[in-house]
């Protein structure tokens, strides 16, 4: 799954190089199947990790660690680069927000600071234009000049916001019977048939609309309820694998046989999304447990984060590259400096995450702490052992990176 997980966010990176028209499933596509596996990892761990209504604290706490703590480092250096940009060639994010300082309106600068900082509610910049007294709504973010979403430091983090949206309902959401979580998928479906048949079709109505996205984010919460449950305790067979093995191929080879454009009901996409939905719990019971997997699916976020700051000042000075030339290099610098916040960050921020969570498992609110049971964890028992509510110890597959 991390290798997966890795190859869809070069995608992204990919459909943001100028020029680049091979970009694998592009950036529609891609964050689309990220919401797919979102929701399964997010409903593996709270039936398994966190399947105690006392653990919910811990749970949104977890979350927000994993989120924020990446998210506010690439955010500091997102600023620092405007900064240098304001001092050199006074083309920044400042000097934007100066020229345009009185059509914000008095609400408009509180929600651009607001939302760059805490994440929530960057999506609804895709559903705001700048007017002569301020922020309104619009059904097109392309029809403003400057676009609003052009003023938050970290582009891509729009999808985090409705990424966040879920994690707030996902407990509630994900333990209600299988029929009511499909009565949602359909009620999902309906909402964007219907501004679909209004006309509302294109960017942002196509993947960026949090209501249309949830039955997507749900699918993966049924691929891990339906499929994956069932499989779990099986070895994988060889026919499995292959299916399993089918979903790079669908990624890497995407432009070849999909011609939607970014649009949901094409054939073709829908056919790669249900592929993506049955292929998932094949995929985490093949590879989640293969330590090489994990540490390249280590480099998928933060590299989702970086990759648009490093593309841009490629686009921006190396010009006289090709765009082959370009790609890779923004690639290699993405996945570096990834990598660096990986060790510098992450896995020590993931390691209090975890001890978090063994605490929450071990000590139940109604119960008080043993000191027999205050003995330290194994350095490198920290990804294998999942504590459920019980005790019991989980399938290694579900090691830290999903709690």
């Amino acid at each position: 799954m991390g290798l997966f997980r890795l190859l869809l966010a070069i995608a992204v990176l990919l459909q943001h190089v100028n020029g680049c028209e091979y970009a694998m499933t592009g950036g529609a596509t891609s964050v689309q199947t990220f919401y797919i596996i979102s929701g399964f990892f997010i409903a593996m761990i709270l039936d398994t990790k966190y399947s105690r209504p006392d653990q919910l604290w811990v749970f949104y706490s977890n979350r927000a660690l994993r989120i924020y703590s990446t998210y506010w480092l690439f955010l500091v250096a997102a600023i620092l680069m405007q900064f240098a940009a304001h001092l050199a060639v006074h083309r920044s994010l400042f000097d934007l927000w100066s020229q345009n300082s009185q059509r914000l309106g008095e609400i408009g600068p509180w929600y651009l600071a607001l939302t760059n900082l805490f994440i929530f509610g960057q999506d609804l910049a895709l559903f705001l234009a700048i007017g002569n007294h301020g922020l309104h709504w619009t059904t097109s973010f392309w029809q403003s000049s400057p676009i609003v979403p052009v003023f938050m430091l970290i582009a891509p983090a729009w999808s985090l916001s409705l990424e966040l949206s879920f994690y707030l309902i996902a407990p509630w959401l994900l333990r209600k019977r299988v029929r009511w979580v499909i009565a949602l998928i359909v009620l999902s479906l309906t909402i964007r048939l219907v501004l679909w048949h209004m006309g509302l079709r294109a960017d942002p109505w196509s993947y960026r609309f949090f209501p249309n996205e949830l039955g997507l984010f749900l699918l993966g919460a049924l691929s891990y309820r339906l499929i994956y449950r069932l499989y779990r305790n099986q070895i994988p067979s060889f026919r499995s694998k292959l299916f399993a093995f089918g979903i790079f191929p669908a990624v890497a080879l995407f432009p070849l046989y999909d011609h939607s454009h970014g649009m949901f009901f094409s054939t073709t996409k829908l056919m790669y999304l249900g592929y993506v939905v049955f292929a998932l719990p094949m995929l985490f019971r093949w590879t989640g447990a293969i330590s090489l997997d994990r540490h390249l699916g280590e480099l998928s976020y933060p590299l989702y984060l970086c990759h648009f700051s490093i593309v841009q000042m490629l686009n921006y000075y190396s010009f006289r590259l090709g765009v082959l030339s370009r790609a890779a290099l923004a690639i290699v610098l993405s996945c570096g400096v990834a990598y660096l916040s990986v060790i510098a960050l992450e896995r020590p921020i993931d390691r209090f995450r975890q001890s978090r969570l063994r605490r929450s498992a071990r000590f139940p609110k109604d119960s008080a702490p043993n000191p027999a049971h205050s003995l330290p964890v194994a350095e490198g028992a920290r990804e294998t052992i999942g504590e459920s509510g019980n005790g019991g110890i989980q399938d290694p597959a579900t090691n830290g990176e999903l709690a």
